[in-house]
């Protein structure tokens, strides 16, 4: 499983972000952020257990957020467990005294990390240069 991971470039990745509007460097945040999960929440939702009813298609979202104040270069993404079936969803991950776990969630982590962390460099690149573009013209 996934203990811990590296990551370099996040000062370069900051100094970039500064360059842009506080309000255009959330967006960019956001939505590279939301393209890095993307592959996370797939796996869960496949290899999520069939017999939990709605939890597939209502229980399991990705979720986003913008850092508050004043920086841009905060924001959050995660793969986020609806309230009402936070507790399926838990006895299914960790297993019961009746039932043995199943932890899709772990797995989809530890298996989409990498091509998650490769996805938000690529899309931040993608976005920063755009939006430095349309900062410059107006």
């Amino acid at each position: 499983m996934l203990e811990s991971m590296n990551v370099s470039g996040l000062k370069g990745l900051e100094t970039a972000l500064k360059t842009l509007e506080v309000k255009t460097a959330q967006k960019v945040m956001v939505s590279a952020l939301r393209a890095a999960a993307k592959p996370v929440y797939e796996d869960v939702l496949a290899n999520a257990p069939k017999d939990t009813g709605a939890l597939l298609f209502n229980g399991i979202k990705i979720r986003t957020k913008k850092g508050k104040g004043q920086t841009g270069t905060v924001a959050t993404a995660r793969v986020a467990i609806n309230k009402k079936y936070f507790h399926r969803v838990i006895a299914a991950e960790y297993g019961t005294a009746k039932q043995p776990a199943h932890p899709f969630l772990r797995r989809a982590l530890a298996k989409h990390w990498q091509s998650s962390v490769g996805i938000f460099a690529q899309m931040m690149k993608k976005r920063i240069e755009s939006a430095a573009k349309k900062q410059a013209v107006v």
